[in-house]
């Protein structure tokens, strides 16, 4: 799979995920979502959840990661089309706080707030 091509959309701000973002194939997005951060002229970078059916902690760690990185750019990180499972998964380890969450067509992303 070329992810450049397929997954990444810069002038969208916008990063579309596998369906299974894990250890095994995490490392293949991290310089493309680098490269989006820097590049995409959006206030916000969005990680596309669509068609994602697993995530596994390496997965969220790497989330977290992304969210510090668009923060120390003075971007927003949001998480677009969380199933019910993942968003239950990131409020179960108490970090589903940090993201903020939106739907394709959404004018505006929600914060979750506890």
């Amino acid at each position: 799979m070329d992810i450049q091509n397929s997954s990444v959309d810069r002038d969208g701000g916008r990063i579309k995920l596998p369906a299974h973002f894990d250890m095994e194939n995490i490392a293949r997005y991290r310089l493309p979502f680098a490269k989006l951060v820097v590049y995409t002229t959006r206030p916000g970078v969005i990680v596309d959840f669509s068609g994602m059916t697993y995530i596994d902690s390496i997965g969220i760690a790497t989330l977290i990661s992304w969210e510090r990185v668009c923060k120390e750019k003075g971007k927003c990180l949001i998480l677009e089309n969380c199933s019910r499972s993942v968003r239950a998964e990131l409020e179960m380890l108490g970090v589903d706080h940090l993201f903020t969450f939106g739907a394709v067509g959404a004018r505006s992303a929600t914060r979750q707030q506890q």
